[in-house]
């Protein structure tokens, strides 16, 4: 299962190597909220979150409708239909 994506941005802020009060000054949020975010995953608002994002170098994507469906029913420990079954 993937990690939620809050995680992953807070796990790749605090592995950057970059010190909180530098993060906070790059993505431009305040040392008090980046604060509380990588320590309670709380504070951020989705602003911020997409600013600690980019910065970080992350981009936001949709994947199409069929690898959803592909994913959702792995998840659920099913096997997607493919339409293809003889």
């Amino acid at each position: 299962m993937q990690e939620p994506w809050m995680d992953t941005i807070r796990r790749a802020a605090k592995d950057s190597g970059i010190s909180t009060y530098q993060l906070s000054q790059q993505a431009g949020i305040t040392v008090s909220r980046l604060q509380d975010f990588l320590e309670n995953g709380t504070g951020m608002s989705a602003g911020n979150l997409e600013r600690l994002g980019r910065f970080l170098g992350f981009e936001l994507r949709q994947r199409s409708a069929r690898k959803r469906s592909r994913e959702a029913s792995q998840a659920d420990g099913r096997t997607a239909s493919t339409g293809l079954d003889g």
